[in-house]
């Protein structure tokens, strides 16, 4: 007989079978305590990803729009983790949520408020990315890549950072950014790619790689064909 994935609601285990959530039979809820600022590891093996929604009501409607893409479908691992507070994850791939894979995790501890903005500071950038325009009748992505200085590609996915800082600060971005396998993208860029980079960036980690972008004769022709 096939266990649930709800038994994950019975102890503080580290570690979630996504591959096993795949689908789950509704109603049954996944549900997984874990301890204060406790990291917690998914893995599977077929084609999935981690999303985190913004909010129950997101995650119970499988409602993608104002979601984060976590950890992309080439990456098979990755870690989240909390305090004082329950975040709700989803897989976007196909029907995947609607089939019952997503979880919420609920950290203990207690949470850290945010900040209070002194007098006359900086309004902070909003949380939920925009609105990417549609593209859909044009295509300047090799144009636009090109502005992400020091950024690499890694299995289709770009751009990516060697370290957090590095990736928050990138300009376009909201200043946040999450893990892609051991390296860093940029949250609430226009233009980025997850699995379907075909550009001239550099590969991550790659000899005599400095991770910033170069263009052959080529490229730099087809980019004056692009900009007429």
């Amino acid at each position: 007989m096939r266990l649930l994935p709800c038994v994950l609601a019975t102890a503080a285990a580290a570690n979630v079978d996504w591959e096993s959530m795949h689908p789950t039979p509704a109603p049954t809820p996944n549900t997984l305590p874990a301890a204060a600022g406790e990291t917690v590891t998914f893995t599977w093996t077929d084609t999935h990803d981690v999303w985190l929604m913004p909010d129950q009501a997101a995650y119970d409607s499988c409602t993608f729009t104002s979601a984060t893409e976590i950890h992309s479908t080439s990456v098979k691992t990755g870690d989240v983790a909390g305090l004082g507070e329950t975040k709700y994850y989803a897989c976007h791939v196909g029907s995947h949520c609607e089939s019952g894979q997503k979880i919420a995790i609920t950290w203990a501890g207690t949470a850290t408020p945010a900040p209070t903005p002194a007098p006359g500071s900086p309004t902070p950038r909003p949380t939920a990315c925009p609105e990417a325009h549609d593209h859909s009748d044009h295509d300047h992505s090799r144009r636009l890549s090109m502005t992400y200085a020091g950024a690499c590609q890694d299995g289709g996915n770009y751009p990516l950072y060697a370290t957090e800082a590095e990736a928050k600060a990138v300009d376009g971005s909201d200043g946040t950014a999450h893990q892609m396998g051991n390296y860093w993208m940029p949250n609430c860029l226009e233009h980025f790619y997850h699995g379907d980079y075909s550009g001239d960036a550099p590969t991550c980690g790659a000899t005599e790689s400095d991770a910033a972008s170069t263009l052959g004769v080529g490229a730099l022709a087809a980019l004056a064909a692009a900009l007429v």
